[in-house]
């Protein structure tokens, strides 16, 4: 993603981007991903602000989708985001059609504590995508 790609997410969404996460965009895609590996991180900014209002209009599960989840990966049944409101934590989370949904819980959906534990986590799946 680029500068001007950035601007327009966080004006359409109405959110500020984390530092962290802005700089791991400039360089993303990584080659050498598969694709359902890469749908975990969005690289496409103007999926990221479709994916991100189609919840916020339409909720997930038959609930409200708050505007503080920001929607960075979205694969068939699940999505992966961060807290909006606080963007320096780091803190990835996530919600699966198969799990109960609590987005006045968002504890329930913490995934990865950390995003380089995430981005650690989509290299491993990628390793054993590729060496079944």
């Amino acid at each position: 993603m680029t500068a001007e790609q950035f601007s327009k997410l966080e004006t359409e969404l109405g959110v500020f981007l984390p530092p962290y996460y802005k700089e791991l965009m400039i360089n993303y895609p990584f080659r050498d991903y598969l694709p359902v590996v890469r749908c975990m991180l969005i690289d496409d900014s103007q999926e990221v602000i479709q994916v991100n209002a189609r919840l916020r209009s339409e909720g997930f599960k038959g609930k409200p989708w708050p505007p503080n989840f920001l929607v960075i990966g979205a694969g068939k049944e699940d999505r992966y985001f961060l807290d909006a409101d606080n963007p320096l934590s780091q803190r990835v989370y996530a919600v699966f059609q198969k799990k109960p949904y609590h987005p006045r819980r968002l504890e329930k959906h913490l995934f990865q504590p950390t995003f380089d534990r995430y981005l650690e986590f989509m290299r491993v799946m990628n390793n054993i995508m590729n060496n079944p």
